[in-house]
């Protein structure tokens, strides 16, 4: 009876055994085609079918670990650099460096509250929706001023806008839902009711990566601060930031009452 104890034990240890033997990492750095000496920060790569991917450090060193040994495509973008789309077999710790070639310059002319910014041409209409004052708008010389050590670091110093431990959240999105909440609870009271003040609750934040919403509202799997975790301010061009409901614009519309719209240097 011992054995066969002993021997189930066993064969439940072993695929967790063997799953932590499996486990690989992908590591290099990303440069500039022909100059090691210029690193590309904020170069994407992504192992393409799966869900790991890394943004380049400052000196363009990444690492992607837990990855299943295997065959993989690895997909490399920055912007004004050409795309990398390379082949490699990962096990064990593999190191895959890759030099990125330099596409001409594009850039185009935006006015922004009087000041003339040069800009990517695949970002105009992003700066142009800056420049209308509706929003905010944290370009990368904002964010190299800065020097911040990460992204939440970055929204922290907009006016309005909570950041904690626990999360983010805007001063704006707080006040309209409790506003809302304290009005329906006057109405619905029955008369001679003295009011009660609801509990505070706040409204959803969302987060857009390059024009892609990745949170959900706050019962979903994602929130606002998960998604700005991982994204580092190496890897990011701009950044637009509304708050309430009558200054979000339509495209980024979807049951929020403030919006965080970053646009990434891979975009």
């Amino acid at each position: 009876m011992r054995r066969i104890v002993r021997f189930a034990l066993l064969a439940l240890a072993t695929p967790v055994a063997l799953a932590a033997q499996e486990s690989a990492e992908l590591r290099g750095r990303i440069w500039q085609n022909g100059d090691t000496s210029i690193a590309t920060p904020g170069a994407e790569l992504q192992v393409v079918g799966t869900p790991y991917h890394a943004y380049a450090a400052r000196d363009g060193r990444y690492r992607i670990v837990g990855i299943a040994p295997g065959d993989y495509d690895v997909r490399v973008r920055l912007i004004e650099y050409q795309p990398a789309l390379i082949h490699v077999r990962i096990a064990g710790s593999t190191t895959l460096d890759v030099p990125l070639s330099r596409l001409p310059q594009a850039l185009t002319e935006v006015r922004i509250s009087g000041k003339v910014l040069k800009v990517p041409a695949r970002f105009e209409d992003v700066y142009r929706r800056g420049a209308t004052g509706v929003g905010r708008l944290i370009t990368r010389d904002d964010i190299e001023r800065m020097n911040p050590y990460d992204t939440k670091q970055i929204l922290a110093t907009q006016p309005g806008v909570l950041v904690t431990d626990r999360g983010l959240t805007f001063q704006r999105c707080q006040s309209d839902l409790n506003n809302l909440d304290f009005t329906f609870a006057m109405r619905s009271r029955t008369p001679g009711q003295s009011p009660v003040e609801p509990p505070r609750r706040q409204g959803n934040v969302q987060v857009y990566v390059d024009g892609v919403l990745m949170s959900k509202s706050n019962d979903g799997t994602f929130d606002a601060a998960t998604i700005i975790d991982n994204i580092p301010p190496v890897a990011i061009q701009v950044i637009e930031v509304y708050s309430g409901v009558s200054r979000i614009p339509g495209e980024f519309l979807n049951d929020a009452c403030a919006v965080v719209a970053i646009w990434t240097k891979a975009y």
